[in-house]
């Protein structure tokens, strides 16, 4: 990640997923009461055949849009939300986690059944 220069977000779950996105800069657009805020971001995430690694340093999200994501993945993690999404303005790149219960395997611990 670059210096900050305005929201920043880090989730390590340890090897499953491993997320940052941060703010570079803050663009002021003349004539224009919207500011742009590009972001970087790099992912990793497990699947069962390996990993997918995502990086780029110029995605644009809206402040509001990146506010909502947070707010969801904490409110996943409080049990509130199953789902939080990030969606960059063009909607080209859309993140979306969900989460899910596990049911139990008939072994008794989480897994594939035999």
């Amino acid at each position: 990640m670059t210096d900050s220069a305005g929201p920043q977000l880090y989730v390590n779950y340890a090897p499953e997923l491993d997320l940052s996105v941060g703010c570079v800069e803050v663009v002021r657009c003349v004539g224009v009461s919207v500011d742009v805020y590009p972001f970087e971001v790099r992912c990793r995430f497990r699947h069962p055949t390996g990993y997918f690694e995502y990086s780029a340093n110029d995605l644009y999200f809206e402040l509001e849009m990146f506010s909502h994501f947070v707010r969801d993945l904490r409110d996943i993690g409080r049990g509130i939300a199953s789902s939080a999404s990030l969606k960059d303005m063009g909607q080209i790149f859309v993140l979306q986690l969900d989460h899910e219960q596990r049911k139990p395997s008939p072994l008794g611990h989480p897994g594939r059944a035999i």
